[in-house]
């Protein structure tokens, strides 16, 4: 799994730690249990990603023609990783 700590948006096949999170975070709201204090490391990681803005860059973009891309080049603020980190967060923060 190479691309497990790179922030990808759209994340077409990729499983990064961001999809992990908010996978997490899905189950949470389904099943009502606590999150696994397990995942604070993804949390460390994701919290670390924050640039000075508040927002989230793209590190990568997967190889491959594609129609069109749907998000910023990567090294730029993502609003798509921005929603989802931040949703993440606020979801952790507030459990």
């Amino acid at each position: 799994m190479p691309y497990v700590g790179v922030f990808m948006s759209p994340g077409r096949a990729a499983y990064t730690a961001i999809r992990a999170l908010d996978y997490f975070r899905a189950a949470h709201l389904h099943d009502g249990h606590e999150p696994d204090p397990r995942l604070s490391e993804a949390i460390d990681l994701l919290r670390g990603k924050r640039r000075d803005d508040g927002t989230w860059a793209v590190d990568h973009r997967l190889p491959g023609r594609v129609w069109f891309h749907a998000d910023v080049e990567p090294g730029q603020p993502s609003p798509w990783l921005t929603f989802t980190a931040l949703r993440i967060l606020r979801w952790w923060d507030g459990a």
